[in-house]
């Protein structure tokens, strides 16, 4: 049994400065201040998530909180349930294992991660929507994925007793990308036997086995994929996409990408781009998909986990600073990788980018209010961690490690989101005792204020 520390949070919770944030923070949600932002300064590491968790206990709105790197985020998540009293509603934004360009096939548990949080945004009631708390990465947000209206309309519901046409149903595993097989052993594929359906959502540790009578679902069941004997009952099960990207779209992307000009390729890329070419043609998955999204989706209009969030969302980054260096970080990874595979051959000239950046997460960030929570240890934030690299970049060019040098002194050095009032501190594990184990929040000598176009608050 995990231990749970919820039970502390009332010791916060209770503290004049902490409740001043909150109304702040409500103040601005409510008066539809999209663009506010509160500065905070000196919360140590160890509080962050015992001050998280009790936010989502006491502030009544959804959390997105956005780290620097995937392993802050993978910890500041697990250590904020450890305190929190809803811990089912701690979720997490999985980062992609891939860069962009690279044609590589994306872990399938990662896709499925990403698609079981985009699921439950779309299922909570209000009570739990208020309690919702999810942790991303920068290079996890950077990834686009569909848009809510198109996943909200590509969703399955199936539940016992229910009614359905058999052939309606397999044409939607055609169309939102699950593959026919003669057996179900991977996520993303289906398979039929008579009255007998088995499917492998993503969202599923297993796959399932829907039985008819008639036109009725007689039972759901998960089975074992190795020994495909079936196991518990469930009664009902959520079909999602299998993949990030609108395949109903195929015949759009085709004729996207059927007008990039292919003439710069070796003749084995061309003829393996003419393959795929052939599999978009035909609406199938295939391998570093995720890579031509902009030409399913019609362009560089991509939408992030930011446009699936509610309006009532506040929107936690946990060192701006730290988080704007790992996106360009990653910009200049990507595009000296791109670079690199125009140069030899291995993509056409002037594909467009498959991620978005810095000016347009600025842009979906400016819809929710703000809380900065900024970091100035250096070596707890590792602005000097190694960057992912791939074999293509196993030598960085001087101009990108020039580049990186700047962006790292520039996060050092500058504020972004800068505040004409002096930040608001929070002492780490400093309480009337040193041993209360009760964090202390101490105001500056300028008032607390929200910082927005008109002023402080």
């Amino acid at each position: 049994m995990d231990l749970n520390l919820a039970g502390l949070l009332p010791l916060l919770r209770e503290r004049a400065e902490f409740r001043s944030v909150c109304d702040q923070l409500n103040q601005a949600a409510r008066g539809h201040r999209q663009d506010a932002r509160l500065n905070m300064s000196g919360l140590a590491a160890p509080v962050r998530p015992y001050f998280l968790a009790t936010l989502q206990s006491f502030l009544g709105r959804p959390l997105l909180v956005l780290t620097a790197r995937p392993v802050q985020a993978r910890e500041l998540a697990r250590n904020t349930a450890a305190y929190s009293s809803q811990p089912d509603l701690v979720l997490s934004w999985p980062t992609p294992d891939t860069l962009p360009y690279e044609r590589i096939e994306q872990d399938p548990a990662i896709t499925g991660g990403r698609l079981e949080t985009l699921a439950a945004l779309g299922n909570l009631d209000p009570v739990q929507s208020a309690q919702l708390v999810i942790f991303a990465s920068a290079k996890g947000l950077m990834q686009p994925t569909l848009s809510k209206a198109d996943f909200r309309r590509h969703i399955v519901t199936l539940k016992r007793g229910q009614f359905l046409d058999l052939n309606e149903l397999l044409g939607s595993f055609i169309q939102l990308g699950y593959s026919p097989e003669s057996l179900v052993e991977q996520p993303g594929q289906f398979s039929r036997r008579g009255g007998i359906v088995d499917f492998f959502p993503l969202t599923s540790e297993m796959p399932i086995r829907l039985e008819l009578f008639g036109d009725e679902i007689d039972s759901l069941r998960y089975f074992d994929p190795v020994t495909q004997r079936s196991s518990q009952r469930t009664e009902q099960i959520t079909l999602t996409p299998p993949v990030e990207v609108p395949l109903w779209r195929s015949g759009e992307a085709y004729e996207r990408l059927a007008e990039v000009d292919r003439s710069g390729l070796r003749e084995e890329v061309r003829e393996e781009w003419d393959r795929l070419l052939s599999r978009v043609e035909n609406g199938e998955q295939f391998e570093g998909i995720e890579q031509f999204m902009p030409y399913y989706t019609g362009g560089e209009d991509m939408c992030s986990l930011l446009d699936h969030l509610p309006d009532e969302t506040i929107v936690i980054l946990d060192g701006p600073a730290q988080i704007n260096f790992a996106v360009e970080e990653l910009t200049l990874q990507a595009e000296d990788l791109r670079a690199e595979f125009e140069k030899n051959g291995e993509i056409p000239e002037g594909v467009i980018r498959p991620y978005l950046n810095w000016k347009e997460l600025e842009a979906g960030f400016s819809h929710y209010p703000r809380l900065l929570l900024n970091r100035t240890d250096e070596q707890e934030d590792k602005l000097g961690e190694a960057p992912v690299v791939t074999a293509a970049q196993s030598h960085p060019s001087a101009a990108t490690r020039w580049r990186i040098a700047s962006i790292t002194k520039r996060a050092l050095v500058s504020r972004p989101f800068s505040d004409t009032s002096r930040p608001p501190t929070m002492r780490s594990l400093a309480g009337p005792s040193r041993t209360s184990g009760l964090p202390e929040m101490t105001k500056s000598p300028a008032a607390p204020g929200l910082s927005t176009d008109s002023g402080t608050v």
